[in-house]
């Protein structure tokens, strides 16, 4: 394999994303929401209006129409469709519903001066941090420019407009279609900026890599990955720290355990088949692993409640 089909290969898997927990969010101007932190990337597609995010720790921003923000977890956004908005808004979550879309309405029931598509980022092979964790702020991209994103926006206002049959599915593939756009623009601006592990074209790692996102239980040791790379065990094993940041068993079971927590968001799996699939020979290792990794065991991370919006506290 080539190393730029293989870097291709590796942020292919990074961006096979699924998302979940997606609202349309309807807030009138004047009116702020606080938005509970969660514990994945969170996506805000600006449909109508101007949305004004501030965050405690982070500069503010201001994102369009046909804008996108991703917040990485952890963080705890402020929102609002005027720059100096006047009170506080509880968001009634269910008050009203597009078919089966959710609405989270701060509007008093009308169309929101502000209007927005929200999604919660699950990655279907290894969860974004991974991918995407040297990144800590808030990451604003203009799909305005881009054709399939533009088609894709229009597209859900108009579905949001007449739901029907079928309305949240196709809405929430448009969403992940401007999702993997956007997620495009950041990898090609990280690849020149160093921000990323996957940025660096090294033929020999991207091909590791990849195989480690594609394969998770696959018997991965350090002989059978220097192999795979071509080189000695302890050139291997320098190389891939000096460009990972980790070992490469750390980073191969840091891959599984994040693999098995989007399983036990995503399926009805048991523990024991969630840790059999993501390479994990015993359940109690497995769930010891991932305790220390999630800070929860696997049945109370699958049992944790999600929240979107909360009130301002």
């Amino acid at each position: 394999m080539s190393s730029r089909a293989a870097h291709i290969n590796a942020l292919d898997h990074a961006l096979d994303v699924s998302i979940q927990n997606v609202a349309v969010c309807e807030i009138q101007n004047g009116a702020r929401l606080v938005v509970a932190p969660v514990e994945a990337f969170t996506s805000y597609l600006v449909l109508a209006g101007t949305m004004h995010v501030s965050f405690a720790d982070h500069p503010d921003l201001v994102a369009e129409t046909g804008m996108l923000v991703l917040v990485p977890a952890g963080l705890r956004p402020s929102i609002s469709g005027s720059a100096e908005p006047a009170v506080d808004v509880l968001a009634t979550r269910g008050a009203t519903r597009l078919g089966s879309l959710v609405v989270l309405d701060a509007a008093g029931g009308q169309a929101g001066d502000l209007r927005l598509l929200v999604g919660r980022l699950v990655s279907n092979s290894v969860e974004l941090p991974i991918v995407l964790g040297d990144i800590a702020a808030p990451l604003l991209s203009d799909l305005r420019d881009d054709h399939v994103a533009s088609a894709a926006t229009t597209a859900i206002l108009k579905e949001i407009g007449r739901a029907q049959v079928g309305s949240a599915v196709l809405v929430t593939t448009l969403l992940k279609a401007c999702v993997v756009i956007s997620m495009r623009q950041m990898a090609a601006h990280l690849a020149k900026s160093g921000v990323s592990f996957l940025s660096p074209l090294n033929p020999q790692l991207a091909t590791v890599t990849a195989a480690i996102l594609a394969r998770p239980r696959q018997s991965h040791c350090i002989d059978s990955l220097a192999k795979l790379a071509g080189m000695s065990r302890s050139t291997f094993a320098r190389q891939f720290a000096e460009a990972m940041g980790s070992s490469p068993m750390e980073f191969v079971q840091r891959v599984r355990l994040r693999h098995a927590a989007a399983l036990l968001d995503s399926t009805a799996m048991s523990i024991k088949e969630i840790a059999a699939s993501s390479g994990f020979a015993s359940r109690s290792h497995f769930s010891r692993a991932f305790r220390c990794l999630h800070g929860l065991d696997p049945t109370r991370f699958r049992s944790r409640p999600n929240p979107v919006v909360a009130r301002h506290q």
